[in-house]
């Protein structure tokens, strides 16, 4: 579940309205169509994304391919009768919807705690996808694979964050082969 946050840049209402169907783990892409939302009752239900920008085809990492492999054999074994196509990806025991609270309470904070990192959302994942994913993508493709409206600067004004790796490479290209000097050396020559 959180593989998925953290490789494919979902927010929590979309993985948890994953069904089987949406994964094609041959071709490695994510179909991303649904969120999950809290109905009148209180339950949860699938439902269409908030907004149709959000509704995106994602590649996915190998990584992620095999993650996904590995709990879908999981829940061929574990789970008979839960794995057709139009089943969702995450339940709870029972099979019903699962909530963010629950997910949170019960695998966020404990995984944060056995990994020994800072208190973080689990929105967290998605910040740290498009980080990841803003410097080796143009401008055009970051809006469609982070689910953002064409034109739109929220993702990288909140979302992406400037990391010290990032700040190093970002240093080193500018000033790395003698490019400062090049550049200075082309202005004093073209100007004598």
């Amino acid at each position: 579940m959180f593989a998925i946050g953290a490789m494919a840049g979902l927010m929590p209402s979309e993985w948890l309205a994953l069904t089987w169907e949406d994964v094609d783990l041959e071709n490695a892409v994510l179909n991303v169509s649904h969120g999950m939302t809290k109905g009148r009752e209180g339950k949860y239900e699938r439902g269409p994304t908030k907004t149709s920008y959000r509704v995106r085809k994602l590649p996915m990492p190998p990584a992620l391919v095999a993650a996904l492999q590995s709990h879908r054999h999981w829940c061929e074994s574990g789970r008979p009768g839960r794995c057709r196509p139009s089943d969702l990806i995450f339940t709870t025991q029972s099979g019903r919807p699962m909530s963010k609270d629950n997910v949170r309470r019960d695998g966020w904070w404990p995984a944060v705690a056995r990994a020994g990192l800072p208190p973080a959302q689990m929105n967290s994942l998605r910040h740290s996808y498009q980080t990841i994913i803003s410097a080796a993508v143009p401008e055009a493709s970051f809006e469609r694979l982070a689910g953002h409206a064409r034109g739109s600067t929220v993702g990288r004004r909140f979302y992406v964050h400037q990391t010290t790796l990032g700040a190093r490479d970002l240093v080193d290209a500018a000033f790395g082969d003698g490019c400062v000097n090049k550049r200075v050396n082309f202005r004093r020559t073209r100007n004598t």
